[in-house]
Order: C-alpha cells, then sequence, then structure tokens
C-alpha cells in the first residue's frame, strides 16, 4: 500500500490547477511511502516536520482536560459544569456561577504580568 503523507499547497490552487502528485513527488514537495503490512511486523514511528509541530499548543489542550476532569470530582451536589461555556469551563449552581480560563505557563507568573495585563487589556479595553 503507497500512502501520502504530506503535499504542500501553494497559493491560488484551484481544485482543477493542483498539479499532481506525481510532479508535486519530483519537485520534492509530496513524500511517498510504501508500508507493507505484511512485510513490516514491527513500524516505526513517522517522523513529523519539527517546523509543523505546535507542543505548546498540545500541552495548554491536555492542562486544560486535566484541570477540566479536576473541577469535574470536586462538583457539589447542586453544581453543574460547562466545558467551553463562556470561558474554557464554567461551574454553575442555583446561586452563583464560575467561568475559569484555563492556562499552561512555563515560568512564573504575576498579577503584573505581560500575559495578564494583556488579556486584561483585550478584554476590557
Amino acid at each position: 500500500m503507497i500512502l501520502p503523507l504530506f503535499a504542500e499547497r501553494g497559493e491560488g490552487w484551484g481544485e482543477e490547477s493542483f498539479p499532481s502528485a506525481e510532479s508535486l513527488f519530483q519537485q520534492g514537495r509530496f513524500a511517498y511511502y510504501s508500508i507493507s503490512m505484511l512485510t513490516n511486523l514491527n513500524p516505526t514511528p513517522l517522523i513529523g516536520d519539527p517546523a509543523r509541530q505546535a507542543p505548546d499548543l498540545h500541552k495548554g489542550l491536555v492542562y486544560q482536560i486535566w484541570r477540566s476532569v479536576e473541577a469535574w470530582i470536586t462538583l457539589k451536589e447542586d453544581e453543574l459544569l460547562f466545558l467551553e461555556g463562556a470561558e474554557d469551563y464554567d461551574v454553575v449552581s442555583n446561586t452563583s456561577g464560575t467561568a475559569v480560563q484555563v492556562k499552561a505557563t512555563v515560568g512564573n507568573i504575576t498579577l503584573r504580568s505581560e500575559a495578564i495585563v494583556g488579556d486584561y487589556r483585550t478584554r476590557y479595553p
């Protein structure tokens, strides 16, 4: 089986003018890998382009999921949890509501940090 793993689209290519896989391959802009399920019993992971990776985004999403799970297991009897409501998650009861914005940071953060001040300026100009 042959799988196309990466094709790069250029500016202004419509469906009818998109170059063939063969021409992209000849230009070095398309990678083909042959995968045989019968002979390759110990496949190795594919190597991605580091420039196309988003480790900080993934770290933030994983952290947000774990914080949401923590909020879920600590809910009181009269509270509900809403994911991606007013903020990343909201805890709402009959008498109150709390909207929670989750941020994963590498270093220390204070109320004067640009991440906080900039976010406040954006929300409340």
